[in-house]
């Protein structure tokens, strides 16, 4: 729990934001654990050293996140994992990698595989224009910086090809969050090439009109997308991303 003393203090910028960062840290890593109560608002002020204000303003976040319930009279108690709101992708990204990466691939294998289907069905010819330019600006542009917004686009541009509103918004809150990882994987050898297979196969079968193989094709692109990025779980430590890294013309 926390020290009486401010042990860990706050740089005197976004303060609420910070403060509700830690917490979330402090939550997501169980302590306190679910039911128990959350430091007063004194305590929080000493320890991150800041006013009482700030650490009102960041538990009223939790709040709204739906990770604590505030009870007047008794304090602040740390609620259920399943009632907390998990479809927000800043706190997805927040609750770090262990905890957040397989919950995702399973959500995109089902989303996603079916956003593949629709999209075969209901493409236009400026939809698979779309898609055959993501595809290509991705084989030319070999920086790490755009095979990863490239790959986001990819995705994006086949929801909004399926004419369907929410799916470009549903998919967002799945893909913000992984940019860290599809940033970290492009180290590996074989990422670039393998995501431009994938890719290519999916572009195939939605051009052909073919719902089935499309959704196939996806599945085997998440399959390997999943496989690519835990294998940076099994890593000692991640490096720094602060800085753009070039990826070879020939995938290696």
């Amino acid at each position: 729990m926390l020290e009486s003393k401010a042990s860990n203090p706050i740089k005197r910028h976004r303060l609420p934001d910070e403060v509700f960062r830690r917490l979330v840290a402090m939550i997501a890593s169980g302590d306190p654990a679910p039911g128990k109560p959350l430091p007063s608002v004194a305590a929080l002020s000493r320890h991150f050293g800041v006013s009482s204000r700030v650490a009102r303003e960041a538990i009223a976040v939790l709040a709204s996140r739906g990770l604590v319930r505030v009870e007047h009279g008794r304090g602040c108690f740390v609620t259920p994992r399943d009632e907390w709101r998990l479809v927000d992708h800043e706190l997805i990204t927040l609750m770090g990698r262990d905890q957040s990466l397989s919950a995702l691939f399973e959500v995109r294998a089902t989303f996603e595989v079916g956003m593949a289907s629709l999209a075969a069905q209901r493409r236009t010819k400026s939809d698979i224009e779309a898609l055959a330019r993501v595809i290509e600006d991705m084989e030319t542009d070999r920086r790490t910086e755009a095979q990863v917004e490239g790959d986001c686009r990819f995705h994006e541009s086949l929801a909004l090809a399926t004419h369907n509103p929410l799916f470009l918004p549903l998919l967002t809150a799945l893909l913000v969050p992984l940019k860290e990882y599809l940033t970290l994987s492009q180290r590996f050898p074989d990422t670039a090439n393998r995501t431009h297979q994938g890719h290519r196969a999916i572009y195939e079968r939605i051009v052909a009109g073919d719902a089935d193989g499309a959704a196939e094709a996806m599945v085997a692109h998440l399959r390997a997308g999943r496989e690519i990025c835990e294998r940076l779980l099994r890593e000692p430590a991640a490096p720094s991303t602060s800085r753009a890294q070039e990826v070879p013309s020939d995938g290696r």
